[in-house]
């Protein structure tokens, strides 16, 4: 290898070079100052959530960011062209917004600063290159710079691409790769580990080779938060300091009753639990999805292929735990390895992960839960993840799209979803533990078994408490419950699956819209004798005589006539049947 020496490149080049009071500085980051309404940050966290979430469900570009709010609301994208797409989206609809920095963006989730990538969506890429016909010279540096940009395309968007340094007498070539997308380059990382590039150049004239690519690190940039503070090394470490040694969270067993769902190593190993689906505990309530992707990928890369963080819709938090199918029993073993039983690294947290069996099992069954579901109407960032395993990638002849994200299957049951936005509606995120609080906003809702039969002895309590609701009574609780809550897409919500709760707020608020089963039975005695038309026999008409439940039947006397005997059977039919009706 001769005159291959690197060639500087203008710092200002990668993203966390840029001057952050420049007016050409973008980051993967936005801060909204002021609402279209006038509205500033910090006023009303619901609100502003609100309007920027309702925002966020119309365009593609937020498919993959994450809102958090502290004194205003925060987003972070996986991607820098996303995030400059969103920005122009937000301040079109009259959004005040500005870039911030990935230290700005740690400190409103008050997680650790010392825990910031710098460099994230950066690679250190070295490309061995070995002589075939003849050696490799400067002058094949440009055509090495358009191998390696093209290769790199196939993990996603690259940014920027430098050549940084060379080694001439291991013949490799140092390069720092940027790609719009943080995801992209873990996913590089992580595949090029597995597998090498390999190929020729033209006319074969040497070799080249991905050699050991990882995350790049360096000193930090001017205009870097760190470089203000002088005792952070090139890792972001703190120097000049002794360490505490590092000490693993104890476990304890806070499920003693649950073996069952305990994930054990010697049974996967053996085969005897072929569980693919877990659910991840106490995860830290401020880690988003790309977070944690991007964990998963560094112990587990393309073993799994569905994630779901259960999200707060409210507050725009994690609740703590999520659910992870593997493709590969592997990944399992390394997440009990490398995660289970250890603090989470640049969160504020005590506790440790804990790992239990799911109890839906399988991709398919996770996929056919949540495509009907409520959560896939959503803000993006709340939804459950698909992504390509291993094996499907290496299915269809294309290693390099192992890790990424999948379209979710579109619903297959309206009716279904329906019932669940109308259920999440009513009862919001989370359903009430109280017996008088398991009503439900779709008649089968959630649709176990086992739930149905916890809920119906709510449905017994006015009957319980002896109370009569006539139908015009109904209506006006169908009102009530549509001015305080709102419409379905079908309109009012009906009595039966209104809230058991409302209707007995409602009730005890106005006593008078029911009555004793004692003076419902009174006023049906007291009733006026009402005629029924029984059908087309004659003039014969059945008159209710009695009080309801007695099935009593008068018919007035009818002359006898040729057939009279075939009329008579079938108006006796009609008067057994009318009977029945008054017994039911």
């Amino acid at each position: 290898m001769h005159n291959t020496q690197a060639k500087a490149y203008v710092e200002g080049t990668f993203l966390n070079e840029l001057d952050m009071n420049g007016p050409t500085y973008v980051s993967r980051y936005l801060f909204i100052t002021e609402l279209p309404d006038g509205c500033h940050s910090s006023q009303d966290q619901d609100h502003e959530l609100r309007e920027v979430q309702s925002l966020m469900k119309q365009y593609q570009s937020f498919m993959r960011a994450v809102p958090v709010y502290s004194r205003g609301v925060y987003i972070r994208f996986d991607n820098a062209r996303e995030c400059s797409e969103s920005k122009h989206e937000l301040d079109e609809h009259g959004f005040h917004t500005m870039y911030v920095s990935a230290f700005e963006w740690h400190r409103a989730k008050m997680s650790e600063t010392l825990s910031i990538q710098e460099f994230e969506g950066s690679i250190k890429l070295p490309m061995m290159v070995t002589p075939v016909t003849r050696l490799f010279t400067g002058e094949d540096i440009n055509e090495l710079n358009r191998i390696v940009w093209s290769k790199m395309n196939l993990f996603g968007g690259v940014r920027a691409i430098a050549h940084t340094a060379t080694d001439a007498h291991l013949s490799i070539v140092f390069y720092r790769v940027e790609f719009f997308s943080v995801d992209a380059a873990n996913r590089a990382v992580e595949s090029l580990k597995r597998n090498a590039i390999k190929g020729y150049a033209e006319e074969r004239k040497w070799e080249y080779e991905t050699h050991q690519a990882s995350g790049w690190v360096g000193p930090p940039a001017a205009h870097s938060p760190r470089i203000q503070n002088h005792h952070y090394d090139d890792m972001g470490r703190i120097v000049g300091f002794r360490t505490m040694p590092v000490h693993h969270v104890p476990y304890i067993n806070r499920h003693p009753a649950d073996q069952h769902n305990r994930v054990r190593r010697e049974r996967i190993l053996d085969g005897t639990d072929v569980r693919t689906t877990i659910m991840l505990r106490n995860i830290p309530n401020k880690m988003d999805w790309l977070t944690l992707k991007a964990l998963l990928d560094k112990f587990c890369f393309a073993t799994f292929d569905f994630v779901y963080l259960r999200i707060d819709f409210r507050t725009g938090c994690n609740v703590g735990y999520a659910f992870i199918n593997f493709a590969d029993t592997t990944g399992m073993i390394a997440l009990m390895d490398n995660i289970e039983h250890k603090a989470w690294p640049g969160h504020r947290s005590s506790k440790a992960a804990e790992v239990s069996y799911a109890t839906i099992q399988g991709k398919e069954a996770l996929v056919q839960k949540f495509r009907n579901s409520s959560v896939m109407q959503e803000t993006p960032f709340c939804r459950p993840r698909l992504f390509v395993d291993l094996e499907s990638a290496i299915a269809v002849h294309n290693v390099r799209i192992a890790g990424t994200e999948q379209e979710f299957p579109e619903p297959d049951n309206r009716h279904k979803l329906q019932r669940s936005i109308d259920s999440a509606r009513t009862m919001g995120l989370y359903p009430p533990n109280g017996v008088l609080q398991r009503g439900r906003g779709g008649l089968y809702d959630r649709g176990t078994p086992r739930d149905l039969a916890e809920a119906s002895p709510g449905y017994t309590v006015l009957h319980e408490q002896g109370l009569v609701v006539y139908d015009h009574n109904k209506r006006a609780i169908e009102e009530n419950h549509a001015s305080r809550f709102g419409l379905s897409v079908h309109g009012a919500i009906p009595f039966e699956s209104i809230p058991l709760m409302h209707i007995v707020n409602f009730l005890a608020a106005n006593p008078t819209l029911a009555v004793t089963i004692a003076q419902h039975e009174q006023a049906q005695q007291d009733r006026v004798p009402t005629t029924y038309n029984v059908g087309p026999i004659g003039p014969a008409v059945a008159q209710h005589t009695g009080p309801i439940g007695t099935g009593a039947i008068r018919r007035p006397a009818t002359p006898a006539t040729s057939g009279s005997l075939t009329a008579r059977k079938i108006a006796n039919a009609r008067n057994t049947a009318m009977g029945k009706f008054y017994n039911a």
